[in-house]
């Protein structure tokens, strides 16, 4: 660890100076020196002056001088911060259809390779029933990817039925 090996420099270092000296970003920087300051289960690699949960520019950090490890490798378990992370309510929606937009398009793409003409209908039957061991897709997730083929000449609408489509090879 990197914040680690500027301590074979500094016996003690406040946190502005290992920020400024590392460019790590602050909340990755806050979560790996809480880890270090931190542990609960083992005796923390760091002491941190003030002895406090919060992280300040102003704090030092020394290493701990009763830290002792009978292992080669000591694993320091990753704290968590306050910093609110958590994905938006939204978001996890947006990325399950981006990621199953891959899917829906190859499902179709096999199914009009063996039939080469099927309805709208008989095309969303076919595919429901090949995805169906990994979820139903929603219509208009259907009609977004049968549009995005089309336009990308995977497909062709046949003749004057639009609700007709052909595979073109």
């Amino acid at each position: 660890m990197f914040v680690l090996m500027l301590f074979n420099i500094h016996d003690a270092i406040t946190y502005k100076d290992i920020a400024s000296k590392t460019n790590i970003p602050k909340t990755n920087l806050v979560r790996a020196l809480n880890s270090l300051c931190m542990s609960k289960a083992i005796e923390p690699v760091l002491t941190k002056i003030p002895a406090s949960n919060e992280i300040e520019s102003d704090h030092i950090f020394t290493v701990n001088d009763a830290f002792t490890s009978g292992l080669q490798m000591v694993k320091i378990e990753s704290t968590s911060t306050k910093v609110n992370t958590a994905p938006k309510k939204n978001e996890p929606a947006i990325n399950l259809d981006e990621d199953r937009r891959y899917q829906l398009e190859a499902a179709i793409i096999r199914t009009m390779k063996a039939h080469k003409t099927l309805s709208h209908q008989d095309l969303l039957a076919e595919v429901t029933n090949l995805l169906q061991t990994r979820y139903t897709p929603c219509s208009v997730a259907f009609r977004k990817r049968i549009d995005a083929l089309v336009e990308r000449e995977y497909l062709e609408p046949a003749g004057k039925d639009p609700e007709i489509y052909n595979y073109v090879p």
